[in-house]
């Protein structure tokens, strides 16, 4: 379980540290992208960028519950 918790951790920092690098390339597509492919391109990252920010959402959510199971185990066996 413990392992699982420190899985989620790294895993959800890893997709924060991510998210501002998309929201980079959106505006390097808005700004530099030519009128045919930059819609297209702009919603795919948009996309990309709801679906990173579900996936931090969730992974959170797992972190809370596998911490929630993890610290009273710990805490009886310290005390």
């Amino acid at each position: 379980m413990a392992s699982l918790a420190i899985f989620s951790v790294v895993l959800a920092a890893l997709l924060q540290a991510y998210l501002p690098f998309l929201y980079k390339h959106l505006l390097d597509i808005i700004t530099l992208g030519s009128k045919n492919e930059a819609p297209s391109k702009a919603t795919w990252i948009i996309l990309l960028i709801g679906v990173a920010g579900l996936l931090t959402v969730v992974i959170r959510r797992f972190q809370d519950w596998a911490s929630i199971n993890f610290q009273p185990r710990v805490k009886s066996t310290i005390l």
